[in-house]
């Protein structure tokens, strides 16, 4: 596929602010002429713009500028800096431009202001924002197109003004920059090397001010971005058109799992009975390295598979199956063992080098059983599962049964979460994300690969694009059952179609 982007230009209407009111005229056909060049070097690349402009500048315009650029083919909304949405949404209309796509100001309405502003815009007509949060709220912002209100799609920037100097910081106080083209380029060509979920409007979007390609300055800025246009040529879209191939994400309910109900209840009674209790505390230790690792098997000591849990966060050996929704007594009975472990590092981020040598001594306890193997993940623990697996490179782990795992560098960071330990990492810094992206790692991993994934996400929510990208990339993946539907509600809930679809995939068929 290829990335379609969009780069918006938004009219600030700065010039037109800091001029007295006898010169405004003036100042208006400046910022004009600057949106017409703009425009022609788009348009000498075989691309397209997509305008946002306020109500100063549409306000002025009494010869049909604006209707002139959208009959050339580029798009013109509506821009508001979190107040006056009306006004801006009617100057605009009443220019030539349209209602369906604007940027309202989600950056000046903050997170508190957020749904009120989106709630605003959509009965004002909008139906595209094109706008970004500073604190994302959605894990692919600016990368997979999303509803944040029904009936409104986001196509969130891409990338921050401040990586390609739009914008620049100067002690406490944000000023234009110096734009630069190249840097612009780099996080284009970056973002166009990944691989989108499958079904996901996947796209790139930044974005610049009219006075950024003004006066001086602007000529060597103007310069350095028509460079990007002609690279990308009809690659250029306006935003609207790139949102008019969004479709809702498919979140089909599941069918029962193949245990049948009688069962189910019991699984789920042994469960509560062991939470209710505590996990038993027998452990063992297994050497790593100069230092031993506290680890805990359950299960018997016959088992015709085992079973390595890894976790996300905590103490393996205190969440135990918890987070699977399925007892021990229920393992036993299906004729697997499993092996836990507590973390020494505690919570350190996924891809913490500690906490793949941990999980590759315990997994290679579990292999000295000499039956098959499975990781069992929950959360970030797939990152070092996979890292573990692929270091040991034994065909006996046939099988990583993924529970709603992070993917890639989108979903590692919950939403909203700034003081996350990868929150400040680049997503356009490679070297930061290798080894630390587990739809990457699936791809060089022989067996398969079951995704346990529940409508409602531990992490994310009603979001499973995470989810559909790994099936994507593995070798053999596998979504729940196979049909390729979510499960309803939250994941514990399925324990027994879990334990199912694990011993299904992991022990031979019975003989006779």
């Amino acid at each position: 596929m290829t990335l379609p982007v969009w780069i918006e230009v938004h009219v600030d209407d700065v010039a037109l602010d800091a001029a007295p009111f006898w010169r405004a005229g003036d100042r208006w056909a400046e910022s004009a002429a600057a949106l017409d060049v703009l425009a022609r070097r788009a348009e000498g690349a075989g691309g397209r713009l997509s305008f946002r402009v306020r109500e100063g500048f549409a306000g002025r315009d009494k010869g049909g500028f604006l209707r002139g650029l959208v009959a050339r083919g580029h798009e013109v909304g509506w821009h508001a800096h979190g107040k006056r949405l009306k006004a801006a949404r009617d100057a605009v209309v009443a220019a030539g431009g349209t209602a369906a796509v604007a940027a309202p100001g989600l950056v000046q309405a903050g997170e508190k202001g957020r749904h009120a502003l989106l709630a605003e815009a959509r009965s004002l007509g909008a139906r595209v924002v094109t706008d970004r949060v500073e604190a994302p709220v959605f894990a692919y912002q600016g990368w997979l197109g999303w509803e944040p209100l029904p009936e409104l799609v986001a196509m969130d920037v891409s990338v921050s003004p401040f990586d390609w100097g739009v914008l620049e910081k100067r002690g406490r106080k944000v000023v234009p920059g110096r734009l630069d083209g190249e840097a612009l380029w780099a996080c284009i060509a970056a973002r166009s090397r990944l691989a989108p979920p499958p079904g996901a409007l996947a796209f790139f979007g930044a974005t610049l001010h009219e006075h950024d390609v003004m006066g001086l300055e602007g000529l060597r800025a103007l310069d350095s971005l028509s460079r990007v246009f002609d690279r990308l040529g009809a690659r250029l879209r306006t935003s609207g058109a790139v949102a008019a191939a969004y479709r809702p994400a498919p979140v089909a309910t599941a069918r029962r799992g193949r245990i049948d109900r009688l069962f189910g209840a019991a699984v789920r009674l042994g469960l509560r009975y062991e939470q209710r209790l505590g996990p038993a505390r027998e452990t063992r230790t297994v050497a790593i390295a100069g230092r031993t690792v506290t680890a805990r098997r359950v299960g018997p000591e016959d088992a015709r598979g085992v079973l390595v849990l890894v976790h996300g966060g905590g103490s393996g050996v205190d969440q135990g199956l918890a987070p699977f929704g399925f007892a021990e007594a229920a393992l036993a009975e299906a004729g697997l063992a499993a092996w836990s472990f507590a973390r020494s590092e505690g919570q350190a981020p996924p891809g913490d080098p500690g906490t793949v040598a941990e999980t590759r001594a315990v997994l290679a306890a579990a292999l000295a059983e000499g039956k098959p193997v499975a990781l069992l993940t929950w959360s970030a623990g797939v990152v070092p599962a996979l890292r573990a697996a692929l270091d040991l490179d034994d065909p006996r782990v046939v099988l990583i049964a993924d529970a709603e795992g992070p993917s890639d560098r989108f979903s590692l960071v919950p939403p909203g979460d700034p003081e996350h330990a990868l929150a400040k990492l680049s997503p356009f810094d490679e070297r930061a994300w290798a080894g630390r992206e587990a739809a990457e790692l699936i791809g060089r991993f022989p067996g398969r690969y079951l995704r346990f994934q529940a409508e409602d996400d531990h992490v994310h929510g009603r979001m499973a694009w995470h989810a559909r990208r790994m099936v994507a990339a593995a070798r053999h993946g596998q979504l729940n059952g196979g049909d390729g539907a979510l499960l309803p509600g939250r994941l514990d809930a399925h324990g027994p179609a879990l334990l199912g679809w694990i011993a299904d995939a992991l022990l031979p068929p019975a003989a006779g």
